[in-house]
């Protein structure tokens, strides 16, 4: 349908959305079914690929360009401006979607979201792929909205992945 049309433009293009424009597609989406927020998770998902997929041999921070050799083959910009997805993740999501429906996708996309923008700001530093990083500030953006995930969320699942992610966070805080 639509979103698949607008993820094929945003991939194969040098566009990007802006945050008026996302938050035109989340109140949309948001005001609908919870087929449709999920609909609108799965593209935030999908269509941005802000992580490297378990790529070997990239040494950098989540969301920095990639290495010469692998740069072929990783994309690693998104299809939203930096100031469309903090505001998307901080301000949409994280301040106005009711965290009690959540779903596995909402939450997939809320943790690669949290990831890619403490990435940029160097506050989580990663060595050859996503799973093996270090966190290098106790101050990371949105840990208030994986904290609101894990009170509000009625769904088992959720709450044991977050609670997963947020204990390996404080495992991986680098002595100051």
């Amino acid at each position: 349908g639509c979103m698949q049309l607008l993820q094929v433009v945003l991939n194969n293009s040098e566009l990007e959305l802006t945050a008026p424009q996302v938050t035109g597609l989340w109140e949309g989406f948001s005001s609908g079914t919870r087929e449709d927020v999920d609909m609108f998770f799965q593209w935030l998902h999908e269509s941005c690929p802000v992580d490297y997929g378990g790529h070997a041999a990239v040494t950098t921070y989540y969301g920095a360009p990639a290495a010469a050799s692998t740069s072929a083959t990783v994309k690693t910009d998104t299809c939203m401006t930096e100031e469309a997805l903090e505001h998307v993740f901080l301000d949409l999501v994280g301040a106005q979607y009711d965290m009690k429906t959540l779903t596995e996708i909402g939450y997939e996309a809320i943790e690669k979201l949290f990831r890619y923008i403490n990435g940029k700001g160097k506050n989580l530093l990663y060595s050859s792929h996503a799973t093996n990083y270090q966190v290098a500030s106790s101050v990371l953006i949105g840990f208030d909205v994986l904290m609101k995930v894990y009170l509000l969320s009625r769904d088992t699942s959720i709450v044991e992945k977050v609670s997963n992610f947020l204990i390996t966070l404080q495992v991986k805080l680098s002595p100051a």
